[in-house]
């Protein structure tokens, strides 16, 4: 179930408090708004974005290491 402007009153009132807290990513995710990667379906949805973001934390932080050695990453 979708509760769209349920979720954006709870942003509105909440957001700025949230802010800066150990959870305001958590909160930023939950309510943030439709854009263009969509809407959060379920918490399968949720764990796969999270785990992408990881893949691509892990290849920045390669590609990086790789140009510090001074090594060719991409010709």
């Amino acid at each position: 179930m979708d509760d769209r402007s349920g979720l954006d009153r709870l942003a509105i009132a909440f957001g700025p408090a949230m802010e800066g807290t150990p959870d305001a990513n958590t909160f930023a995710i939950v309510t943030r708004a439709q854009g263009a990667s969509g809407p959060i379906a379920d918490l399968a949805s949720v764990r796969r974005q999270v785990s992408e973001v990881g893949v691509f934390q892990s290849f920045l932080a390669s590609y990086r290491d790789g140009e510090a050695a001074g090594e060719t990453v991409i010709e």
